[in-house]
């Protein structure tokens, strides 16, 4: 029920999460940026409600069709960012939500995800954690499946 009411058009609850994250994250916000702390807690429960309403197909859609996928696939890239549990585990979440579809595996792909999967299998928390690891390969199986 709670994602029917996200999905209508008149709540905007994508569109202002989006816009949320969008204006917390940096253009290349990864590779030497990470973030503040302020920001760490805003985009890790962003991103956190993002994934809890990412059942309906229009979520999904509206995710990936805005610019925050390639911005978080570069904050991917900081080893600092990548220290902070909380927020790899809700990216990582959902990325692996997003991979199941064609589009959204694609753009994943596109915005490099092939420069951070082995950055990301060599993280401490991967390292540390099964789940983790196999959270990261299974978005990588799901980015390689479509990319056939």
């Amino acid at each position: 029920e709670a994602v029917e009411i996200a999905e209508r058009p008149e709540h905007k609850v994508t569109t202002s999460l989006l816009s949320l994250l969008d204006a917390a994250l940096p253009p290349g916000a990864g590779a030497g940026r990470a973030l503040s702390e302020s920001s760490s807690k805003i985009v890790t429960k962003a991103i956190f409600t993002l994934q809890k309403i990412c059942g309906g197909e229009g979520v999904r859609s509206e995710v990936c069709d805005s610019n925050i996928l390639k911005k978080l696939v570069e904050l991917l890239e900081d080893q600092e960012n990548l220290s902070n549990v909380e927020l790899m585990n809700n990216v990582l979440h959902l990325f692996a939500l997003l991979s199941v579809g064609r589009n959204c595996s694609a753009k994943i792909q596109q915005f490099g995800w092939g420069r951070v999967y082995d950055t990301l299998m060599a993280s401490p928390l991967a390292l540390s954690q099964d789940a983790v690891r196999e959270r990261i390969q299974a978005i990588q199986n799901n980015i390689k499946s479509f990319a056939k």
